[in-house]
Order: C-alpha cells, then sequence, then structure tokens
C-alpha cells in the first residue's frame, strides 16, 4: 500500500500511540503537580482518565489535521513512511545533512 494513494491511517495511528504515551509519561507529574487541588475538589473520573481522553481527542485531531496539511504542503515524515509502508528509499537532503 502506498501513503500517497489514501489517507496514511498507519502514520496516523503511529503518531497517536507516541502522542498517547507522552502523556502517559507525563502522569505522575500532573498527579504531584495537581494532586493537594483534586482533593479540595474531585473530578468525576480519575485523573489519568480525564487526561487520556482530553490527550487522545486533542492529538487525534491534530495528527489528522497535521497530516492533511504535510501532504498538501508536499512535507512528510519519509523515514516513518519508509518504514511502515516499504516506501522507496529516504530522499537525502543537503540541507538534512547540514542541520544534522
Amino acid at each position: 500500500m502506498n501513503a500517497q494513494r489514501g489517507y496514511p491511517w498507519r502514520l496516523f495511528f503511529l503518531l497517536l500511540c507516541a502522542a498517547i504515551a507522552s502523556v502517559l509519561a507525563l502522569l505522575p507529574y500532573l498527579t504531584a503537580l495537581l494532586g493537594p487541588r483534586l482533593a479540595a475538589q474531585p473530578l468525576p473520573l480519575p485523573l489519568p482518565a480525564v487526561v487520556l481522553i482530553q490527550a487522545f481527542f486533542n492529538f487525534s485531531i491534530a495528527t489528522g489535521l497535521g497530516l492533511l496539511a504535510a501532504r498538501a504542503l508536499g512535507l512528510g515524515a519519509p523515514i516513518l513512511e519508509k518504514w511502515l509502508y516499504g516506501t522507496t528509499a529516504v530522499e537525502r537532503r543537503p540541507i538534512a545533512v547540514i542541520s544534522l
């Protein structure tokens, strides 16, 4: 399957999973930071559930729109696309080598 023909769903879910993993890594900090405040006014759901639900919706919208905009602008994630879809080799641009 070529990522350029349809929407890159595999790339979408990979990026979404990475974003959710980053939120999971942030949960201990949020619990320590918001713990005293939540004792005075508890949430209807536990803090991890609230944070994960919010992050899922926010990151899914941002990732979806970002992938659409990237395609329209001719940008993308060529290394991830090569890994996920087996596309042709990543084109090395001189500016990428300089920036590295």
